[in-house]
């Protein structure tokens, strides 16, 4: 099969937008990519647009931008430049910065322009090298998955790498029988990176060793590809399971799993949260699962984050302390005949039952008085402190709810109505005052009701 031929497959199988921008570096592959683009059948040719960087990188920068410059007039092509000057050039880390300046400025041609798709002239060679470099500074077996010819880079924007199914020798060869112009960056001959020294010595010895290698690394990282698809597929389905809130997990299912099981569910906790973490925090993490003598524990993530065990709970947290400091400052007074909706979008309303009283059917909790009560009444979270009456004393609210064994960031988030003296008349959701003339249910002489809806109950 011919090699445009073979092109025109691999490009067909990504593209989905009749405009394209392709990323053009003037070198071998790059240039190999753009002819390749030019001379696709027509109704397969999407319009064509060039973005390129002028990195001053190198001596021949210059050269090399008036080259593009004349072959894009000459092909009638749009072209997209930028400079990036040496005077803002990191110290270290240039790599990643120029990477992130070359993307930052694809991304706002493509805003600009009505263009969803990027086209890059990554190849086979890069894949293979990639994954070497992933292998060799160790980490999840995830992070071994290749390079993938189509993926998002930002919102609505898609990076296309047709090139993919190709070495570097081919495109080379497909570039000289051309008698394409290309520029060599000498710098790939270096071997002062890692990845020179794997393109450089260590690919080319090890396929002496076995001329198939690159065909091997490739079958293999496609195995790992579609075991990944399957178990993740899995993972997710036990996850669902396993999910109670963004915020928290239930305890109890985790521990019906067997240990490989637990391990998996438990990476994949961290992994919804946090975008970097250490096996050590996991296993950490298990250990405190795992022990049946400590029913509650956090542990600190760094980075303003913390995993949490609470009786049947887990999960993991962000600047939970500001969050339920605010939180327990909130305080209202019940309006009669007026319904209140709350921070966490909840409604409360105060009523006389001499009048039209909405349908307690639909409450997730109602509350029934006698006259006795000591008005206004306010709503507010638990303090430290609170007390409720009952038949054998005053208890704490505290361990009224630990008894109950509601979890620590459940309690710090039930709701109190209080009386006029900030009595707590009702923990909403767990128990109300025994000693007030009160009920579930209505009463003989009741005159009002606090009726509480959980919108996302109902």
């Amino acid at each position: 099969m011919k090699f445009s031929d073979r092109f025109l497959i691999s490009f067909s199988s990504i593209n989905h937008s009749s405009k394209v921008l392709a990323a053009v570096s003037t070198g071998v592959d790059s240039t190999a990519m753009l002819d390749l683009l030019l001379h696709l059948p027509k109704a397969k040719r999407p319009q064509v647009y060039v973005a390129y960087i002028d990195h001053h990188l190198r001596r021949q920068s210059k050269e090399e931008s008036q080259y593009l410059k004349e072959f894009c007039v000459k092909h009638g092509l749009k072209l997209f430049s930028l400079d990036w000057p040496t005077e803002i050039h990191p110290t270290t880390g240039i790599e990643a910065a120029a990477r992130k300046f070359r993307y930052n400025f694809f991304k706002k041609v493509m805003q600009e322009n009505n263009i969803d798709e990027l086209l890059t002239a990554h190849h086979l060679d890069d894949q293979i090298e990639t994954f070497l470099m992933k292998l060799i500074r160790g980490g999840r077996l995830t992070q071994l998955e290749g390079i993938k010819p189509r993926t998002e880079f930002s919102e609505g924007l898609f990076l296309l790498r047709p090139l993919l199914p190709f070495t570097k020798n081919e495109l080379r060869q497909y570039a000289q029988k051309k008698h394409l112009k290309y520029f060599e960056d000498q710098t790939n001959y270096q071997t002062n990176t890692l990845r020179n020294r794997l393109r450089q010595i260590i690919i080319p010895e090890l396929t002496q060793e076995n001329s198939k290698f690159k065909n091997h690394v490739v079958d293999f990282m496609q195995q790992l590809n579609i075991d990944e698809e399957l178990l993740n597929y899995e993972v997710q389905k036990n996850f669902n399971d396993l999910l109670i809130t963004p915020a928290q997990f239930s305890l109890e299912f985790w521990q019906l799993k067997s240990e490989l099981w637990k391990q998996k569910l438990l990476e994949k906790v961290f992994e919804t949260n946090i975008k970097k973490f250490k096996r050590e925090q996991v296993a950490e993490a298990k250990n405190l699962l795992e022990n049946k003598y400590k029913p509650q524990g956090r542990l600190d993530l760094g980075n303003g984050y913390e995993f949490y065990k609470d009786y049947n709970f887990f999960g993991i947290l962000k600047n939970t302390s500001k969050k339920f400091e605010s939180s327990q400052k909130y305080e209202t007074k019940l309006k009669l005949g007026n319904w209140i909706k709350l921070p966490d979008n909840n409604l409360v309303g105060l009523f006389r039952t001499d009048h039209s009283v909405p349908d307690v059917n639909c409450a997730t909790d109602a509350l029934y008085l006698s006259g006795r009560i000591k008005f206004p009444l306010k709503i507010r979270h638990r303090r430290p402190g609170d007390k409720l009456a009952t038949k054998i004393g005053h208890q704490k609210v505290k361990k009224i709810l630990i008894d109950q064994k509601v979890n620590s960031l459940a309690r710090k988030q039930v709701w109190i109505v209080c009386d006029q003296s900030d009595q707590p008349l009702w923990l909403i959701g767990y128990k109300k005052s025994d000693i007030l003339q009160t009920d579930t249910v209505r009463i003989s002489n009741s005159e009002y009701v606090i009726i509480f809806r959980n919108e996302d109950a109902l």
